[in-house]
């Protein structure tokens, strides 16, 4: 949990100059693993369907999460990324933002169309996705290598998590891992446009 007051770079403006996309590389990681999970619309669909066609950060969250630097973290920087990818030729339409929670048990589909609904831009591709239990979740969170410790007490269901989010490109590989400490828009923003890029046009 953060320390009183002392919030995450990433609801800052970056303190130092974002690396220049493409001089330097991203290494495949491993490959994205595949799922069970549910859309927002309550239909049943696979992990794989929401990635290849585009580059996509992926981040695991629960709606309910009362850590600043932790899920709602998550959610601001990727709200902030909209804009600037809207606005970035090489971006638009190149790239989706999915957000799949790790409480089965509450978020249900129609609570994260609800959750979404707050965040996501008109028109941006931004799924907000769960699954149907934390059966069907649990190979999903050891393949990410997404660990949780569920603590159900009488307010309720605290999950304490280290905040992970994934860039995974268009062959389906993970190419970066953003923890609290990294995660900022500037720096995913360099990311996205070093793993969409070319190489023959990295000098342009």
């Amino acid at each position: 949990m953060a320390a009183a007051g002392v919030l995450a770079p990433g609801y800052s403006q970056l303190e130092f100059p974002a690396p220049v996309a493409g001089t330097y590389e991203l290494p495949r990681l491993w490959a994205a693993a595949d799922g069970n999970i549910l859309r927002s619309d309550g239909a049943a669909t696979r992990l794989h369907e929401q990635l290849g066609d585009k580059a996509v950060i992926l981040s695991f969250i629960y709606t309910s999460c009362g850590d600043v630097n932790g899920c709602p973290l998550a959610t601001f920087v990727l709200s902030r990324l909209q804009g600037p990818i809207q606005d970035d030729p090489g971006l638009r339409d190149r790239v989706r933002l999915v957000t799949l929670s790790f409480d089965p048990q509450h978020d249900t589909p129609a609570v994260m169309r609800r959750y979404g609904q707050s965040f996501r831009q008109d028109g941006f591709d931004w799924r907000f996705l769960t699954t149907e239990s934390t059966q069907a979740l649990a190979p999903l969170l050891d393949s990410y290598d997404q660990s949780i410790l569920r603590e159900d007490g009488d307010s309720g269901t605290v999950i304490s998590h280290v905040l992970r989010v994934y860039l995974i490109d268009t062959d389906k590989q993970v190419r970066n891992i953003y923890n609290t400490s990294f995660l900022h828009q500037e720096t995913i923003l360099s990311d996205l446009r070093t793993v969409l890029k070319p190489r023959d046009d990295w000098r342009n």
